[in-house]
């Protein structure tokens, strides 16, 4: 156990505790257990209260009791964390830049919960996996949003900011090469219209073709090619997954491979597994079927089929993240 400026008894873990609560702006214990205790709640829970009666942390009132456990920072954990030079590493704000992000509103909340569970889901999933390595996983957008180009072809594109809800960089050591997987993660959760979710997926194909990928790592922007990545969608179902692999191969110019689609249950369930669709797969399983992709008329009403997603799941080889090229 360090000795630390503000607090003799604050441990290392405590540290990466309140640097997790500073990045994400809100965890559930059941969070915190996942990514620093290994998954065990009752040694967190503990290490949690000591952590609250020194306000270092905080937790949001709860209407019922039985209401899950929601953490944020304290000023004074924050404090701890500045002036112990804990969060060099990010973007230097003050306190009430820093009261502001974690006063997440109820609207948005459930959305920042599902962010953050991806994270310490795929934190624990990674953790002691032989040649895995999960070098870095931001859910603070201000980390790594950017400007691109959002050209539909028809001259209704424009320049907008970007803002994923996270970027993962894993490393992937197989015999004696090392492979580092990019990834931008986009949770939805059905309250963006498809065309809206379809313009961001050009505004992340402009951000690979101009080098910004490539200028995010150091590299020439020229060399954009040697820095791939993928977008992974989070959706709340299959039909919604469908839907989106259809507008994307729908779109003027149709997107293949940039965007792997899953649902929340699935990853939440196997987050390293053969849980990821493709639009080409998803083309692929419908090619010569009723359930082939078509441009939808304007103003034409959807209609949901279930028989359809029966058919795609039945017909769909999913892919695991890991183990497939770029």
């Amino acid at each position: 156990m360090k000795t630390h400026r503000n607090n003799s008894r604050v441990t290392d873990r405590d540290i990466d505790v309140l640097r997790g609560l500073f990045e994400c702006r809100v965890l559930t214990l059941g969070q915190i257990a996942l990514m620093q205790f290994a998954g065990r709640g009752e040694a967190a829970k503990k290490r949690i209260q000591t952590l609250k009666r020194a306000k270092l942390i905080a937790e949001r009132p709860r209407a019922r009791n039985y209401e899950r456990s929601i953490l944020f920072l304290t000023k004074a954990g924050f404090s701890m964390l500045r002036s112990g030079g804990h969060v060099r590493d990010f973007p230097k704000i003050d306190w009430d830049t820093m009261e502001k992000r974690v006063r997440v509103s109820p609207l948005t909340l459930a959305h920042e919960l599902s962010v953050n569970h991806i994270k310490a889901i795929m934190t624990a999933a990674m953790r002691n996996q032989p040649g895995l390595t999960l070098v870095e996983f931001l859910t603070w957008p201000r980390l790594f949003s950017f400007k691109a180009n959002t050209d539909t072809g028809d001259a209704f594109g424009h320049e907008t900011v970007i803002r994923p809800d996270g970027f993962v960089r894993i490393e992937q050591s197989l015999a004696d090469e090392v492979s580092t997987h990019l990834a931008y993660l986009e949770v939805d959760r059905s309250t963006e219209t498809l065309d809206t979710l379809r313009m961001k997926v050009l505004g992340y194909m402009d951000h690979f073709r101009s080098g910004g990928m490539a200028a995010r790592l150091g590299r020439p922007r020229a060399e954009y090619k040697s820095s791939p990545f993928r977008v992974l969608f989070v959706l709340n179902n299959d039909e919604r997954r469908n839907n989106l692999a259809e507008a994307l191969l729908t779109m003027h110019r149709p997107v293949l491979q940039l965007a792997w689609l899953t649902t929340l249950d699935a990853i939440l369930a196997d987050p390293l597994g053969p849980i990821w669709l493709r639009p080409i797969d998803y083309r692929t399983a419908t090619t010569a079927t009723q359930y082939e992709p078509r441009t939808r008329l304007r103003g034409e009403v959807y209609r949901r089929d279930p028989t359809r997603e029966a058919f795609v799941a039945n017909a769909l080889e999913l892919k695991h993240f890991l183990t497939a090229k770029h």
